[in-house]
């Protein structure tokens, strides 16, 4: 591959979703999360695509792996200075100190390096389920969100972002999902989590209830689609 595209690293990867996707793309991608426990599931999702054995990643870039996870804070990247062509956080941004993440971005960055901050806030249904999705979402759950949630909703407009704004396509995630499945989400949202812990899960039962009721048979696929909203610029 070309010089622009040797290596990209991927900051709050999470269990490695966006991460994977930049294999096709760079010489050698890096994910970072400062959980053990995402960590440790990126790696088993790895080593079940590839059949790999546990590895350490390698900061020069320079490594065998063509993908390797790293517990680390986005403020402390493990990277030697100006090897980065791509600098992502995919749903993470919001969590960062952004003046300390922003200068580790700028170290690694190599000449003409791009960071991507991406969101997506809720998910987009069929029109007759729509409507009791945003109710949920709007009405029942924002007591429940943490304060950071509402830079999601806001797309990261709101953050600041001091590099020279490069234009990009309108993106969406798509993916055709059963009830079980969209219910089995909507849990792992901090908001459901949050609605548990304080002795109001009746909100989600009736939630399900009625959604189910829209939905028919439970095992009927159905689209969902997550609109992307990204500030993308050069370092």
């Amino acid at each position: 591959m070309s010089a622009a595209h040797r290596v990209a690293i991927d900051v709050g990867c999470g269990t490695g979703q966006l991460t994977f996707s930049f294999a096709r793309y760079f010489d050698h991608v890096l994910g970072l999360d400062p959980s053990a426990e995402q960590i440790q599931q990126a790696n088993r999702a790895y080593q079940t695509t590839t059949r790999a054995e546990p590895h350490q990643a390698d900061p020069k870039g320079e490594g065998q792996q063509k993908i390797a996870f790293i517990r680390s804070p986005a403020e402390a990247i493990p990277c030697a200075d100006g090897i980065a062509n791509l600098i992502t956080a995919a749903q993470a941004a919001h969590w960062f100190d952004l003046p300390r993440f922003y200068a580790e971005a700028r170290r690694v960055a190599g000449r003409d390096a791009v960071l991507a901050l991406i969101s997506y806030g809720v998910p987009a249904l069929e029109p007759a389920l729509d409507e009791p999705l945003s109710s949920f979402y709007w009405n029942d759950l924002q007591a429940f969100w943490p304060p950071e949630r509402k830079l999601v909703d806001q797309g990261y407009q709101t953050l600041d972002f001091p590099f020279t704004e490069i234009s990009h396509p309108k993106m969406a995630i798509e993916c055709q999902w059963d009830l079980p499945a969209f219910l089995g989400y909507l849990s792992t949202w901090s908001a459901v989590k949050n609605l548990h812990a304080q002795g109001h899960s009746v909100i989600l039962r009736r939630f399900a209830v009625g959604i189910e009721r829209r939905w028919g048979e439970p095992s009927k696929q159905r689209l969902i689609r997550w609109p992307l909203s990204m500030r993308v610029g050069r370092l």
